[in-house]
């Protein structure tokens, strides 16, 4: 009996037949690759002059993925990276909701609108309106899993190095940033208010504020548990963190209104101290400045460094099934990247490939689970039987939450 990835491998070589196969800019000086549903291995190293040239090995071979290189090479076809001349690279931002924290992959569908608004997120704080590319350059894709790309292909950006595009990432992640400079170099520049880090560093120091007199008000635990937190990260990993008696003295401190109000400002100085202290009363706010700010960041800046530092990795192809799924990689247009829009794009429905011309029947083999496809909630429970079209099948088999009965141990 024909087993459920062999038959999920034969409609979706049936789906290469007539899908459209939209070419990405200067097809011929691409590598590509390939992963057969049929091998462990990747097929590299791989140029095709037009898409029908493609499409030829896809319906001979269906893949589980079809990828082509961000690069653009004089030789694509040489098996040696040196050999292939490097001409340039697009500039690609990758997330994929496998990298956020306290985020389910078996609760699906919420796990898709998290990393869709972080995606947008990326696109409209800090690519947009901080590093400033135009949109006419860029190209959305969801990646027919779990996750979204951001493709930017600036004529200006094309030849970055590697060096270059690590201080893009570093700059939205926000490493090697120091808040005290930003503060101070945005208090002389009056541009606290500003989108950027200058906004990220005020918003720090509001909670900053906020905390410490919900602290000298009450001494609660709660709000000592977050400042305690702020002094664990500021600190770094293996370091000792400050005492929290300094926090103690700073927040009975800021109990005086006139300071706080100043503070507030940005005018640190007023905090005090004396000199021979262990640690001065600025130095402790700017170390839970520095915590809350590094707290910002980590729910900002959701990206996979390496796809975008590299210049010369692959991405899937727009229009190609991800094997992992059974969606089709979809492009997308960037305002309705934003989950919270006017009309919003919704992968699990926009990007199913599979045609529904079959039941299934199924087992579940994962403890629990759920997604929706279409307007159809699927629970998935251990030892369950399920009734599933094909693209309902595709997705459960290929994501392994399930298995045809045919497969299912007796």
């Amino acid at each position: 009996m024909i087993g459920g990835r062999t038959r999920i491998a034969y409609l979706v070589g049936e789906y290469y037949r007539t899908a459209s196969l939209p070419p990405p800019p200067r097809l011929a000086l691409r590598e590509w690759g390939l992963f057969p549903f049929d091998s462990r291995g990747v097929i590299r190293h791989r140029m095709y002059r037009d898409i029908e040239d493609l499409r030829a090995e896809l319906i001979r071979r269906p893949p589980s993925g079809l990828f082509h290189s961000t690069s653009y090479y004089e030789k694509p076809s040489e098996r040696k990276m040196d050999d292939k001349i490097w001409l340039g690279a697009d500039l690609i931002f990758d997330l994929d909701g496998d990298h956020l924290e306290g985020v389910d992959d078996l609760d699906f569908e919420s796990m898709i609108t998290h990393i869709q608004r972080e995606t947008w997120r990326l696109w409209d704080t800090f690519l947009s309106a901080e590093l400033g590319f135009d949109a006419k350059h860029v190209q959305v894709t969801f990646s027919g899993h779990r996750g979204f790309h951001i493709h930017v292909r600036d004529p200006e950006l094309l030849t970055m190095d590697e060096k270059s595009r690590r201080e893009v990432v570093e700059y939205i992640r926000g490493q090697e940033l120091k808040p005290e400079v930003i503060l101070h170099r945005s208090l002389r520049h009056n541009s606290l208010a500003r989108p950027g880090w200058a906004d990220r560093v005020s918003q720090g120091m509001r909670q900053v504020i906020e905390l410490l007199c919900t602290y000298s008000e009450s001494r609660g635990s709660k709000a000592k548990k977050e400042l305690d937190q702020m002094l664990v990260t500021s600190a770094g990993t293996g370091l000792k963190p400050r005492p929290f008696k300094h926090v103690e003295t700073l927040a009975e401190r800021l109990k005086v209104v006139s300071i706080r109000k100043r503070v507030e400002q940005g005018n640190l100085k007023l905090l005090g101290g004396t000199k021979n202290q262990a640690s001065r009363h600025e130095d402790t706010f700017l170390d839970l400045l520095k915590g809350s700010a590094m707290l910002i960041r980590g729910d900002a800046g959701e990206i996979d460094e390496v796809v975008t530092i590299d210049t010369k990795r692959l991405i899937r192809a727009v229009g190609s099934i991800n094997g992992k799924a059974g969606f089709r990689v979809t492009e997308l247009p960037l305002s309705r990247l934003d989950p919270d829009g006017v009309d919003p794009f919704d992968p699990l429905s926009e990007a199913i490939a599979i045609s529904n011309d079959e039941e299934w029947d199924l087992i579940g083999i994962v403890p629990s689970a759920k997604v929706r496809l279409l307007e159809r909630e699927i629970s998935i429970h251990e030892g369950v039987k399920i009734a599933a079209n094909t693209s309902e099948a595709a997705f459960l088999v290929l994501k392994r939450w399930a298995l045809p009965l045919s497969e299912a141990n007796p």
